[in-house]
């Protein structure tokens, strides 16, 4: 039978129990501890690592043991040290949330603690659990929410820990000492009884304690932002009213009863009087009044009747402004007398205009007539001499013709010769590596490998901040209306059906595949994408893939022993990595990050992607870990895109990985919509502001809507195409049909029709799984066709057919499209 106990770890590998969790949750305090647990009051640890201490010092811990299994093989009941007990090191379990709260003291009031931000960091010797209380005097304030930032190992086994506390706007708690004190507990957070630490077991306790007092907080950077993004929101503010009640709903957002209270408006009058940041806004502010409200006149002389310092202003004022009219009526009569003098200059010349136009007019004829003469002899002398030059004319045009066939045969033997060229360097320098590989002895060897196969780049740094262009208050059908106009400004056209596709099948996959014909403009659509979002210019990453990729060091690098330093094969992947390690360690994680594996089936994906093929059913914490121990960490803010050509150069997508991967198909681009209707993509800028994350996660993926259920004709048309995918032997796995659902359940709110959306999810989850041959196959791929078009499923027949149109041999492929 197990029990539960509140205790601390020790320095070597023991741990003390110091109360004991009953069933009630109550805690029992261990009073004989050497009567319970002899020799020393501790327990020992098994199975643990020296790394493994760094999580358990220096903290209160919670653990169990079986009194019945857990007894110690040498204990020896008359010998010092000796323990009774042992546990292993995985019965220790964390608190929850709102379990623990630790008391910390402070040495300065509350109020110097929340309005200056460099007190809200502590100092302290041990860890604390979740939350915390703040005591002062003979009060305790909170509770709070921290976060550690920084560690100091000292001499033995004693660390520092530094931790920032967290003060949001609102309401914090005063409680007194003697209202609480029956509810603290007293412990240590090592096994020396000198590491006092005192706490409230758990929340609730301190809920049933009513306050002694609530302090209104608000945090002067976060009203000031305010009162900046509402005055910048136009050049010219008319309405002051609709300014007043975006002030009145702002200061009622910070209190829990909706009530301003006098000392919010005690404090907002402090800031508008003190803050240097809103002292061109104030200016802005009364001028508008003045100049909009119809009693301004009278409010006006009482205003500068009471600020003697603005009448002084106005009187310097008027006196420059009188300089400045002398000034500019003396330039005013030189202009009119530049004026009067072109004047008469133009009406001279007018009159010697009309004269020369008479002489002309008298001696036009005589001219014409004799030049007509002039012309026509040169014409008749040297009409023969024009005849020859027309034939070299045509000869020269035929030629020209010659000459451009030859150089299209020459175009194409020099871009034949230049296919050759890569196909051979690409294997030679596979064969290179793959020599290398197998007969380097040692790490110089390596180092020379790594600079042949990868070229040096120039990284950016990465410098963290926040977004400030970000948009957070888009619903979908804006964000679908960004997206066509980003299409059209490229000379594409799109339907809303489309937009709506990639925006679903973007959010809820991880990675999501474009699929086509060399030409079909797949990349380019995928910067557009990034494009119309906002995210090409500082969150895309464009990764060209190379033939000969054999593992996941192409595409993340590795750790080089000689130089220790990690070595980085793709530069702006290592890049996008820090910044979203950085961005999850400081949570701002704001918006999406794109990385475009372009032609990623000329190397096996399996092989280079394998680092990430493990987080497709679940991307929120990710880890790439090196083998020196540095590792970066995020989350389902990155987005893999990926192009894939239907030719014979490029590797096939496994099933496996088809599993896991959103296709879709891009079908071929006509000769005249190129010529005619297709811009250059280079053209097309950057969305000016970038969609958030949490915006396209609350429209798009399938958690909100997670309690909804596919309707039963939908579900029977879907059963009817697993069934028959059954006969072509492909198995539609559940991960697969779990992901169809998802996205149906989505796309059926946003598209023309419930068919529609479920077209959309068969044809990008269910038609890749395509493969086979012999005339078996065939009727099994018109027997889909049939329950397609029965269906509605018209895009999925589309697909069918045309793989039944271009197969070889009986040969049936969805990458043969």
């Amino acid at each position: 039978m197990y029990r539960r106990f509140l205790g601390s770890f020790g320095n070597r590998s023991f741990i003390r129990p110091q109360y004991e969790i009953m069933e009630d949750s109550s805690l029992r305090e261990i009073e004989d501890r050497w009567g319970e647990f002899p020799n020393g009051g501790t327990v020992s640890l098994t199975s643990i690592s020296e790394g493994d201490t760094e999580s358990i010092k220096n903290r209160l811990l919670q653990f169990k043991i079986d009194f019945n299994r857990d007894l110690h093989p040498g204990y020896a009941p008359y010998t010092d040290n000796s323990n009774k007990y042992q546990i292993p090191f995985n019965a220790i379990d964390d608190f929850d949330k709102d379990e623990v709260i630790e008391i910390i003291d402070i040495d300065y009031a509350i109020e110097d603690f929340i309005n200056d931000k460099t007190k809200r960091t502590i100092r302290i010797k041990h860890r604390p659990n979740k939350q915390i209380l703040l005591r002062y005097a003979q009060d305790c304030y909170g509770p709070f929410e921290f976060m550690i930032s920084d560690i100091e190992d000292s001499y033995s086994d004693e660390s520092y820990y530094t931790i920032k506390v967290f003060v949001n706007s609102g309401t914090i708690s005063r409680y007194k000492n003697s209202d609480i004190e029956k509810i603290i507990k007293n412990g240590y957070f090592s096994i020396k009884r000198n590491d006092r630490i005192e706490f409230i077991y758990n929340i609730s306790d301190l809920k049933a304690v009513d306050p002694e007092e609530k302090i209104e907080y608000i945090d002067n950077e976060e009203l000031a932002d305010f009162f900046k993004t509402l005055l910048n929101k136009s050049k010219e503010i008319d309405n002051l009213a609709g300014v007043r009640d975006q002030f009145l709903e702002l200061a009622d957002s910070f209190s829990e009863e909706g009530q301003l209270t006098d000392n919010r408006v005690k404090r907002i009058c402090e800031l508008l009087q003190t803050s240097a940041d809103l002292s061109d806004y104030k200016v802005r502010l009364t001028e508008e009044y003045f100049k909009n409200n119809p009693n301004a006149k009278s409010d006006k002389e009482e205003y500068l009747r009471t600020h003697e310092e603005l009448l002084t202003n106005v009187v310097r004022e008027d006196l420059h402004y009188e300089e400045k009219k002398k000034e500019i009526l003396g330039e005013l009569n030189v202009l009119e007398e530049k004026k009067e003098k072109l004047a008469t200059e133009i009406e001279a010349g007018n009159q010697k205009l009309s004269d020369k136009q008479a002489e002309l007019e008298k001696l036009g004829k005589q001219a014409v007539e004799q030049k007509k003469k002039e012309i026509e002899n040169l014409v008749t002398e040297n009409r023969k001499e024009l005849e020859e030059i027309q034939i070299a004319i045509e000869k020269a045009k035929k030629e020209a013709k010659q000459f451009e066939a030859d150089r299209d045969t020459w175009r194409r033997a020099c871009d034949s010769i230049k296919n050759e060229y890569r196909t051979v360097s690409n294997d030679l320098n596979t064969k290179i590596i793959e020599w290398v590989s197998n007969n380097r002895t040692s790490e110089i060897t390596k180092l020379l490998v790594s600079q042949l196969e990868m070229p040096e780049e120039t990284t950016k740094e990465n410098v963290l901040s926040t977004i400030d262009n970000l948009k957070k208050d888009l619903d979908a059908d804006r964000i679908v209306a960004i997206l066509c106009e980003k299409f059209e400004e490229a000379g594409r056209v799109i339907s809303k059906d489309d937009a709506y596709n990639y925006l679903i099948s973007i959010v809820q996959n991880y990675i999501t595949v474009f699929a086509g014909e060399p030409g079909t403009r797949k990349t380019s659509l995928c910067k557009l994408l990034a494009k119309a979002l906002g995210l090409y210019d500082s969150r895309f990453a464009e990764i060209l893939v190379e033939r000969g990729w054999t593992s996941s060091k192409d595409l993340v690098g590795y750790y080089n022993p000689l130089t220790k330093e990690i070595e980085s094969t793709q530069p702006r992947f290592s890049e996008c990595m820090k910044k979203l390690n950085e961005e999850n360690a400081n949570d701002i994680v704001e918006a999406p990050y794109f990385v475009l594996l372009d032609e990623a089936n000329l190397s096996p994906i399996e092989f280079y992607w394998s680092n990430f093929n493990y987080y497709c059913d679940d991307p929120t914490h990710q880890v790439v870990s090196y083998s020196n121990g540095e590792k970066y960490e995020f989350g389902s803010e990155l987005k893999f895109l990926a192009t894939i050509n239907y030719d014979q150069t490029t590797a096939d997508l496994s099933p496996r990985f088809l599993d896991r991967a959103w296709v879709i198909s891009m079908n071929p681009v006509s000769v005249d919509a190129i010529v005619t209707g297709l811009a250059d993509d280079s053209i097309v800028k950057n969305n000016s502001e970038v969609i958030s994350l949490k915006v396209l996660n609350d429209i798009f993926d399938w958690h909100n809507v997670k309690d909804k259920k596919m309707n039963q004709i939908t579900k029977n048309r879907l059963d009817r195409i697993i069934d028959k995918m059954k006969e072509g032997r492909h198995t539609i796995s559940a991960r697969s049909i779990h992901l169809i659902s998802h996205y149906y359940l989505v796309a059926e709110m946003f598209m023309s029709s419930k068919e529609v959306a479920l077209d959309y999810a068969i044809s990008q989850k269910i038609l890749p799984c395509i493969n086979g041959n012999g005339k078996q196959y065939k009727e099994f791929l018109n027997g889909l066709m049939t329950i397609c078009k029965e269906n509605q499923l018209n895009r999925s027949a589309s697909i069918v057919s045309k793989i039944l149109e271009k197969s070889e041999h009986e040969f049936y492929s969805f990458f043969s499209l």
